[in-house]
């Protein structure tokens, strides 16, 4: 499934359930008020008891102007490419291909990811540019497997850049606001998937919200709750030994030696 299509999926949840989509809608500024609410400002002006900021890296701007760390980022670039199903089953299997080519960027990977009947290949990592994804896809084990095979469009584009989170942030909530998704840095250190874990940091601050409504308090110390529920289902069941292990891989030069003593 591709990506577009999975937020269709999901927007149709939400709005089964009740949720109100507002389209072509960019929220320029958000105001806190302890004892009123919070003020939602752009087009139009909303306000509410609490917000949720579900924003990706792309609403930085948005916690940095009420008081909230932004995580620590690296950048992902990738392109879908057309390929009959049959071809992928033979030369990729239902399986994702990692590639960690210090040569090509010392904090990151390459990937194959393969679907019905579309490659999508990237590379993520610190200061990715495009002449690093052109590299990767000269490498000859992807060049002979894609020649010839086109990239699809979407929204007007072949390829796709975008930022990622390098690391969940300390404090992700303040009165009235919680940050869930990226925008909270939740996603793998290691392969930087993050759909799992946006969507359980999601579900908790949706449990946390409900808890505070009921109660009448969206205050910080109401809402510390979320964070706490975030340490103990995400990061000390999943994510701190994948701190661990990015730790091995991108800083301790071990990933080299391994290679080094594999081919000596």
């Amino acid at each position: 499934m591709f990506r577009t299509d999975f937020d269709k999926h999901l927007v149709n949840i939400a709005q089964d359930a009740g949720a109100q989509i507002q389209y072509k809608f960019r929220v320029k500024k958000i105001e806190i008020n302890k004892s009123s609410g919070v003020k939602v400002i752009g087009p139009e002006e909303y306000q509410s008891k609490c917000v949720i900021l579900a924003t990706g890296l792309g609403g930085a701007h948005l916690q940095r102007q009420i008081g909230l760390e932004v995580p620590p980022m690296i950048s992902g670039i990738q392109a879908e490419l057309e390929v009959p199903e049959e071809v992928i089953d033979e030369q990729f299997g239902n399986r994702v291909w990692e590639f960690f080519d210090r040569s090509l960027i010392d904090h990151g990977i390459a990937y194959v990811f393969p679907k019905s009947q579309t490659l999508s290949i990237g590379i993520a990592g610190k200061g990715v540019k495009m002449n690093h994804f052109k590299a990767f896809l000269q490498n000859p084990f992807i060049k002979e497997k894609i020649e010839g095979r086109e990239m699809k469009v979407f929204g007007g584009r072949k390829v796709w850049a975008a930022p990622i989170p390098d690391r969940m942030i300390a404090m992700p909530y303040r009165e009235r606001v919680m940050v869930i998704g990226d925008a909270c840095g939740t996603a793998d250190p290691i392969l930087y998937e993050g759909i799992y874990q946006a969507r359980l940091s999601g579900k908790i601050a949706a449990e946390t919200f409900c808890q505070a409504l009921d109660k009448e308090d969206f205050g910080e110390s109401v809402l510390a709750r979320y964070n706490e529920l975030l340490l103990k289902h995400l990061y000390e069941e999943d994510l701190r030994y994948s701190y661990k292990f990015h730790q091995l891989l991108y800083h301790s030069g071990l990933l080299e030696r391994i290679i080094e003593a594999s081919y000596s």
